[in-house]
C-alpha cells in the first residue's frame, strides 16, 4: 500500500471512532458548565452592575439556590485559571445576541463539541507526524493511530464534553515543538497549558532538562560533566529555565488581576481545599475504613479522620516524583550521551503523566485524555502488555464513569450520600490497583535501565 493510501485508511480510521464519540451518549456536565460561564460573560459584558464572570457568578448560584437547588457555597468560586475562563468566553461570540438561554447553550455545546473535534484532529496529525520518522518500526504509524483512535473511542462520553482535549493539544504541542529544537515555541505552550490547569506545572523540570541537553556541547562526551564547574553552569541554566517558566506563569496572570481584581485567583484556594476524590488512589484505600462521601467542590469525596493526611500526602507524593523522573531523565541523558534521546523523553513524559495521575488527590476520569497522544507514540515501540494495560485501563475508565457511577458509586438515597456499592468499590480497586502496578513497573524498568547502563550493560 503507498504511503498516501495509508494515510487515507488512517484518517478514516480515526473519522470512525470519532463518529462513535459524537453520536454516542455522553455526559456533558463540564461542557455544561462552561456555556454557563460564557453566558454569564455575555451577560457581565452588558451590565453596568457586574464586571465580569466573577461578579455574576455567585449571584446566579444564589438565584439557584433560591429555586431550591443544592448549590455548595465553595462553589461561588470560578475554579479555572482566569485564561481557561477567558477562553471558554470565545464562543460566545458565534452565538447571536438575541438567543435565549436555552438556545445559548444548546449552540454552545454544539460549537464546543465541534472545536474539540477540530484539536483532536490537529493532534491526530501530529502523532502521525512524529510517528512517520520512525523508520526502524515499519508498523510504528499504524499501532500509533490505531491506539489513539481506540483510546479516544473508550473515553467517549466524556472526549468532547470536557476541557482537557484542548489541554491535552497544547501540552502535546509544546512536546512537539521541543522534539523539534523549537524552545520558545515549547515553552509558549507549555506554559499556556498551566494557565488551563496547573498540573502540567510539573512538567516544566522535564521540559528544561531536555531542552537543555539538545545542545551539541551537551552530547558530545559525558566525561565533561564530571568537573564542578561545567555542573555548577548546567545546573544555573536548569535553574534559569525553570525561573522563565515561573515568570511566563506570572506575567500571563497579572493582565487578568488587574483587570478583574483578586477573583481571578480564587482557583488557587478552591483546589487547595479540595479533599480527597472517591476515584483517586487515596480514595479507594480510604474506602476500606470507615468514612463516608460528600459532594465538596463539584465532586464526591471521601470524608474521614484520615483523608487530610492523605491530601497533603498527595502533593509531597508528586513533588518527590517529579524530582525523581527528572533526576532520571537527567543520568539517562549524561550515561547514553543522549542517544536516541527523543525516545527515552517520551518514556519519562509518559511515566511522569502517569505518576501524576496516580499520586493527584483528585483523579478525574478526564485526565486520561492527556495522556492519549504520548500513548499513541509510546506504543509503537511497546510489547502487548502495555497495549492491553492501556486498553483495560481506558476501558476500566468509563466503566467507572459515566457507567457505574450514578447506580454504583454516587449513590443518593433521600437527600443522603452512601457509601459506594461492592460492585463500585471493586471497579475503583481494580482501575486504580492497575494504574500502581503499571506505574510501579515503568519505574523500576526506568531506574533498572539507567543503572545498567550505566554499568556498561544494555
Amino acid at each position: 500500500m503507498s504511503h498516501r493510501k495509508k494515510i487515507a485508511v488512517l484518517f478514516l480510521v480515526f473519522l470512525v471512532s470519532r463518529l462513535i464519540v459524537l453520536f454516542c451518549v455522553t455526559a456533558p456536565q463540564d461542557v455544561l458548565l462552561y456555556a454557563r460561564y460564557a453566558y454569564e460573560a455575555r451577560l457581565a459584558s452588558h451590565s453596568s452592575q457586574f464586571h465580569s464572570v466573577y461578579d455574576i457568578h455567585p449571584v446566579f448560584n444564589h438565584a439557584l439556590r433560591e429555586q431550591g437547588l443544592r448549590i455548595p457555597a465553595e462553589n461561588d468560586h470560578v475554579e479555572y485559571p482566569p485564561l481557561a475562563i477567558w477562553g471558554l468566553g470565545v464562543l460566545q461570540h458565534a452565538i447571536p445576541e438575541s438567543a435565549s438561554q436555552e438556545l445559548f447553550v444548546a449552540r454552545y455545546v454544539l460549537l464546543f463539541r465541534g472545536l474539540l473535534f477540530v484539536f483532536d484532529a490537529l493532534v491526530y496529525s501530529g502523532v502521525l507526524c512524529l510517528l512517520k520518522q520512525e523508520k526502524r518500526l515499519p508498523n510504528a504509524m499504524v499501532k500509533g493511530a490505531v491506539v489513539y483512535s481506540v483510546l479516544g473511542a473508550l473515553l467517549a462520553p466524556i472526549l468532547y464534553n470536557r476541557l482537557d482535549l484542548i489541554m491535552a493539544a497544547i501540552i502535546f504541542f509544546s512536546y512537539f515543538f521541543l522534539t523539534r529544537k523549537r524552545v520558545f515555541l515549547s515553552f509558549f505552550f507549555l506554559v499556556v497549558s498551566i494557565h488551563v490547569k496547573l498540573i502540567s506545572l510539573f512538567l516544566l523540570p522535564i521540559w528544561s532538562i531536555y531542552s537543555l541537553f539538545q545542545q551539541k556541547r551537551y552530547q558530545k562526551d559525558s566525561r565533561m560533566f564530571l568537573g564542578r564547574r561545567e555542573w555548577l553552569k548546567f545546573s544555573a541554566l536548569f535553574v534559569y529555565r525553570l525561573l522563565a517558566g515561573g515568570v511566563g506563569v506570572f506575567l500571563g496572570m497579572l493582565p487578568f488581576y488587574f483587570f478583574y481584581g483578586p477573583a481571578v485567583l480564587d482557583f488557587f484556594a478552591f483546589h487547595a481545599k479540595r479533599g480527597v476524590h472517591i476515584e483517586s488512589l487515596y480514595g479507594t484505600i480510604l474506602m476500606l475504613f470507615e468514612g463516608q462521601a460528600v459532594l465538596r467542590y463539584g465532586a464526591l469525596e471521601w470524608v474521614s479522620e484520615w483523608a487530610p493526611l492523605y491530601a497533603s500526602l498527595s502533593v509531597i507524593l508528586i513533588a518527590a516524583m517529579t524530582v525523581w523522573v527528572t533526576v532520571l531523565l537527567c543520568w539517562k541523558g549524561v550515561v547514553s550521551h543522549w542517544a536516541d534521546s527523543e525516545s527515552f523523553f517520551l518514556q519519562y513524559t509518559v511515566l511522569l503523566l502517569l505518576t501524576l495521575l496516580l499520586f493527584s488527590k483528585v483523579l478525574s476520569p478526564q485526565y486520561f485524555i492527556w495522556l492519549i497522544p504520548f500513548l499513541a507514540i509510546w506504543s509503537a515501540n511497546q510489547n502487548g502488555f502495555s497495549m492491553v494495560t492501556m486498553v483495560c485501563l481506558y476501558g476500566l475508565t468509563t466503566l467507572i464513569y459515566p457507567v457505574l457511577y450514578f447506580d454504583h458509586i454516587f449513590i443518593v438515597r433521600h437527600g443522603q450520600f452512601h457509601d459506594p456499592s461492592l460492585l463500585g468499590k471493586l471497579a475503583l480497586l481494580f482501575r486504580n490497583g492497575m494504574l500502581a502496578a503499571w506505574v510501579l513497573v515503568l519505574l523500576f524498568r526506568a531506574h533498572r535501565g539507567v543503572v545498567l547502563m550505566r554499568n556498561g550493560r544494555s
